[in-house]
């Protein structure tokens, strides 16, 4: 019983949070490339592309030029090398929108 009730508040709260989520624009899993014959999964290495763009008091935070999605990055030493071009990201993407980097190029026009 104990169980049961605990899967109707986990599924009730997933009701609740996914459209907030979804609504934020602080990630957006839709925008990530990856090999068509791979799935990813939470740990794997992925590749993002959009702008560097600096938010919230010169945060450096990836930004997808196509939805204006904002990725945070874990490593700004690096993405301010990259301040305002467009780039790709190899990284992580974990389960708070924070992309842990690997390495940024930037993208040839």
């Amino acid at each position: 019983m104990k169980r049961f009730l605990l899967a109707i508040l986990f599924a009730a709260l997933m009701v609740l949070a996914i459209p907030q989520i979804a609504h934020s624009g602080i990630v957006s899993a839709s925008r990530v490339l990856t090999p068509a014959s791979q799935a990813p999964s939470d740990e794997q290495l992925r590749v993002f592309a959009g702008t560097i763009v600096s938010k919230e008091g010169g945060k450096l935070f990836l930004q997808d030029d196509t939805d204006k999605t904002l990725y945070a990055l874990d490593n700004q030493a690096l993405a301010g090398k990259f301040a305002a071009k467009n780039v790709l990201v190899t990284g992580v993407l974990d389960k708070t929108g924070v992309i842990h980097v690997k390495n940024i190029e930037e993208q040839k026009a």
